[in-house]
């Protein structure tokens, strides 16, 4: 659904619920009950599109999921439990044992994971391409296109049109279904740019933004996508709870405020590591978003740097209010083989900082501290 809005103002407004209120209530009930039997069969005939169960469907739900469909430039949404199990859905929704899966070679942990286990034991065959693009094959039999774009954690930036362009060349087209969790809607808005069939977000991240909720959600224009991602939410039940449909509702009025801090404060850190080429080997930071990871060499000099900060914590996810720091090689990353973080480059001295929205002379104070005592 197309606004002339920017996005900053479509992030802020939200329809007046019931009694006038200005957020949107939280409907907790499990059931919803109907008046006349027959009312009640015209919704399992379809005729009508009444609440009936929360597994199916919520009025809290909705709402979220309609305005990330209007974020996005989307016509539906789709909220999960999690960012997995919006993944997994999209995935099991599309492919078929036999079936190929065509994903970028460097992913979340939790996804690569997901691809090499229960993917992979469904029979469905899953083969990578580089991010630059240069080993891109032919899509033949491909029925579902993964990308990540910034991918995790390396933050490699993968031309989405360039993609886009690849697979409607081929007479093999398969469904693009893009990761936009890094870049978030303030940054890349894939759909709406004509890039993808589907977008897909860990709503964890920075649309909730504070640390105290964990879900999903898929976007999409395309109808057919949709009827089939939501029968598989609705018969293996990932639906996403009114509450976490409100606490995402909340994230998402500020979401523009905190990424311009992301940014602002990832843009500075890039600047100091800079200044410390002995000790920093190698720094990844696409320009945007508020990720950004360098490389240390080892891991105990990863360990000893993280040891001595005092604002950040040692934490997986990210897109909080509060910078989070990991080392990818022993956390979020530790379903890769020795090999597969190898082929990736991703050293056991990896270090990936997920901004906050602290002060960023604090920030950076306290980082160059840590990188002056690991200097010595």
């Amino acid at each position: 659904m197309k606004s002339n809005l920017h996005i900053d103002t479509i992030l802020t407004t939200e329809k007046l619920g019931p009694y006038g209120a200005k957020s949107t209530p939280i409907y907790l009930s499990s059931a919803f009950g109907f008046k006349r039997v027959e009312d009640a069969a015209d919704v399992f005939k379809g005729v009508s599109s009444d609440y009936v169960y929360g597994r199916i469907g919520n009025p809290t739900t909705d709402v979220f999921e309609n305005k990330m469909a209007e974020i996005e430039g989307g016509e539906k949404g789709l909220a999960f439990a999690s960012g997995m199990a919006a993944i997994h859905a999209t995935i099991m929704s599309i492919c078929r044992p036999g079936d190929r899966l065509l994903c970028v070679e460097e992913v979340y942990g939790g996804t690569h994971d997901l691809l090499k286990t229960l993917v992979k034991d469904m029979d469905i065959h899953v083969s990578t391409f580089n991010p630059d693009l240069s080993n891109f094959p032919d899509t033949r039999k491909i029925k579902l296109l993964f990308v990540e774009s910034p991918t995790n954690p390396s933050l490699h930036v993968v031309n989405l049109k360039k993609v886009w362009d690849l697979v409607n060349a081929s007479k093999y087209r398969p469904v693009v279904c893009v990761d936009n969790t890094f870049a978030t809607p303030i940054v890349q808005r894939p759909l709406e740019e004509n890039c993808a069939d589907l977008i897909l977000h860990s709503c964890t991240k920075y649309v909730c933004g504070h640390g105290d909720s964990i879900g999903g959600v898929v976007v999409t224009k395309n109808p057919e996508l949709y009827e089939k991602i939501k029968h598989t939410r609705t018969v293996s039940g990932g639906i996403m709870s009114p509450f976490v449909a409100f606490l995402c509702m909340r994230g998402l009025k500020t979401m523009g405020l905190r990424v311009q801090r992301h940014q602002e404060n990832a843009a500075h850190l890039d600047l100091l590591f800079q200044k410390y080429p002995n000790v920093v080997k190698k720094i990844n930071y696409p320009g945007f978003g508020g990720m950004i990871s360098i490389d240390l060499g080892t891991r105990e000099k990863a360990a000893e740097f993280v040891s001595h900060l005092k604002i950040p914590v040692i934490a997986v996810s990210l897109g909080e209010v509060r910078t989070l720091i990991n080392v990818p090689a022993c956390m979020t990353h530790s379903t890769y083989s020795e090999e597969e973080l190898k082929a990736l480059n991703l050293s056991p001295g990896f270090v990936r900082v997920s901004t906050g929205i602290e002060r960023p002379v604090d920030l950076v104070n306290d980082f160059e501290q840590a990188l002056k005592k690991i200097e010595k």
